[in-house]
């Protein structure tokens, strides 16, 4: 999926999200109000938040579960730069490049998601030939 793609497909706002789970609590029975829905799930980002940057796993349930990747740093040495870099103008077949040396770049981490297989199947079953 292209950007662009990805951008014109509807999105489901924080409001919309806390009212909608309120509105299925209420349904089933469960009296709370959406300032407590909303503080909750604050909660758990921050939760979720807080153990990615130590490096722990989080299961969502029923969907699967969050882990840091991590991603090695650049190596030092020496490396074929553009004169576009700092004037920041559009790659040209006429650029000018210059080897310059730069320093090891330290390892950095990104969040990553892995839906569980049956997760995975249920939707492509639901899906297929829909799209």
């Amino acid at each position: 999926m292209t950007k662009k793609e990805r951008n014109q497909m509807e999105v489901l706002c924080n409001s919309d999200i806390y009212r909608i789970i309120h509105k299925q609590l209420k349904e089933n029975g469960v009296k709370v109000d959406v300032d407590t829905v909303r503080n909750v799930l604050e909660t758990y980002s921050n939760l979720c938040y807080t153990c990615l940057s130590n490096g722990v796993r989080i299961n969502l349930p029923n969907l699967g579960e969050f882990y840091r990747n991590v991603h090695k740093g650049r190596k030092e040495g020496y490396y074929n730069v553009p004169n576009s870099r700092d004037a920041h103008t559009k790659f040209d077949k006429n650029m000018v490049w210059s080897k310059e040396w730069m320093p090891q770049a330290p390892n950095w981490g990104s969040i990553a998601f892995y839906p569980f297989p049956r997760v995975k199947k249920k939707l492509r079953e639901e899906t297929e030939g829909k799209c």
